[in-house]
């Protein structure tokens, strides 16, 4: 619901009252007045009343228009003021103008009171929308302004043209210890003259870049800058179009720059730590292979190309579930698939043709859980021990052990040996055909038991 237009009139005369009233409600259907002609009452009526308009007289006997237009000025600038005067001096109406009224109207034109009326309505509601707008902008500017001061990141605005800075939220200077605070633009041409040579083809590249740049295409460029110190400080660079000319080709562009240093030196760390790891896989003597959760091997160091597959590459996305089956290796299927849900897992024994020497040499397999740093699998670990080695001197010892058992069942005269308490553990067969014993019988006896002579026991 419409609230009604409240007009404060500020007039001495009942009758020009009644008419200035009356050719108002020919344009207002619903509308308020409230009626002063002494200052102290035109004060309380702007606060308490808080008209929507004011018509006021240009002379009155102890107040005047000029007065109430300055007050009005004052305690409320937006609320529109419109002169009512008797004279038709042209002087009259530019003062009135100039000190500030909304329009004048002369009391012999009254019909246009209604008019003036509107258009001041109208022209009031009109700078209300445009103060909020202003005031909403000012407010998103301070804003962003916030923000930008805040983020750890470097915003630059330069124009292309000139190659000029024409907005920073900080000194980038202060980060590389130069005394770049004495200047309030930080020129691009400084910044190049500090670049690392191996940085400063692809940057200036980059840059020509810029003048071609179309709508939400970026360019991101790292490079290193030599500090004061005369070490290098690793920045990355992000590139957008902030605004463009009348043909559309960029004009101003909006830079955020980031200190990744740190971020560098741990990238080197890890990487040196994954050189140290992978230099210790690649020299074991055990086979190593990693799957990841879509079984596709991401590793292997080259002793399991030897001892296990040929010809495989680490990113041919090879899938392990078919090199198992094309290997004759399907037994193992349910090993690996456990090892991916968590379990530790033994294979038993099996044989290879080394891929170069084409011997035939044996192996074991062991699966594992691959974690993670958040605990979660990953992949699989397949870890090929070789023991052919191993088999060898299980084979070897299988030998022996044949070759001295068959001399020690045929052997003629009588071999025994006994634990530390004298008793025997072991004896040769040849005691059944020498003595008449059967192994049975001698085997757990007291070897003195079996010297009739006592001497011969105490020796």
């Amino acid at each position: 619901m419409n609230e009604p237009i409240k007009i404060l009139i500020v007039e001495d005369l009942p009758t020009d009252v009644e008419l200035a009233q009356r050719e108002l409600r020919k344009h207002f259907k619903d509308c308020k007045f409230v009626v002063v002609d002494k200052q102290e009452d035109f004060l309380e009526a702007l606060e308490s009343f808080d008209p929507d308009l004011v018509m006021s007289d240009y002379n009155l006997p102890t107040f005047d228009g000029l007065t109430a237009l300055k007050l009005c000025l004052k305690y409320k600038p937006l609320t529109p003021f419109v002169m009512l005067t008797g004279s038709m001096n042209e002087d009259t109406a530019v003062d009135c103008m100039k000190a500030g009224a909304w329009d004048y109207v002369i009391k012999e034109h009254n019909k246009r009171l209604g008019a003036s009326a509107i258009s001041a309505l109208e022209k009031k509601k009109s700078l209300a929308e445009k103060v909020a707008v202003t005031k909403a902008n000012e407010e998103n500017l301070l804003l962003i302004q916030q923000i930008a001061e805040t983020v750890p990141l470097f915003l630059f605005i330069y124009d292309i043209s000139t190659n000029t800075v024409t907005y920073a939220n900080r000194d980038i200077g202060l980060l590389l210890g130069y005394e770049y605070n004495a200047i309030k633009e930080f020129e691009k041409k400084a910044l190049i003259d500090l670049l690392h040579p191996e940085d400063a083809k692809d940057y200036k590249d980059k840059q020509k870049r810029l003048t071609t740049l179309s709508v939400k295409e970026t360019v991101e460029c790292e490079y290193r800058v030599k500090n004061n110190n005369g070490d290098w400080t690793w920045f990355h660079s992000r590139y957008v179009v902030f605004t463009r000319d009348e043909q559309e080709h960029p004009k101003l562009i909006l830079e955020t720059v980031e200190d990744i240093t740190t971020l560098k030196q741990s990238q080197a760390e890890i990487f040196e730590t994954h050189q140290f790891y992978k230099q210790i896989l690649s020299s074991t003597h055990d086979g190593i292979m990693v799957t990841n959760m879509k079984d596709e091997v991401v590793f292997l160091n080259p002793r399991m190309e030897l001892i296990y597959v040929k010809n495989i590459r680490a990113d041919a996305k090879v899938n392990i579930l078919q090199l198992l089956q094309e290997l004759g290796r399907g037994s193992e299927l349910d090993d690996y698939n456990k090892a991916k849900k968590g379990e530790f897992r033994y294979s038993g024994d099996f044989t290879y043709k080394n891929i170069t020497t084409e011997e035939i040499g044996w192996a074991k397999a062991q699966y594992l859980p691959l974690i993670d740093i958040t605990d979660n699998i990953s992949g699989v670990i397949c870890i090929i021990h070789d023991i052919t080695d191993l088999k060898q001197e299980e084979e070897e010892l299988r030998e022996s052990e044949h070759k001295y058992k068959t001399i020690f069942e045929n052997i003629q005269e009588v071999y025994f040996e006994t634990d530390l308490d004298g008793r025997i553990v072991e004896v040769s067969p040849s005691i059944s055909h020498i003595l008449g014993y059967a192994r049975d019988e001698i085997i757990g006896t007291d070897i003195l038991d079996a010297y009739a002579n006592k001497s011969a026991r105490e020796i």
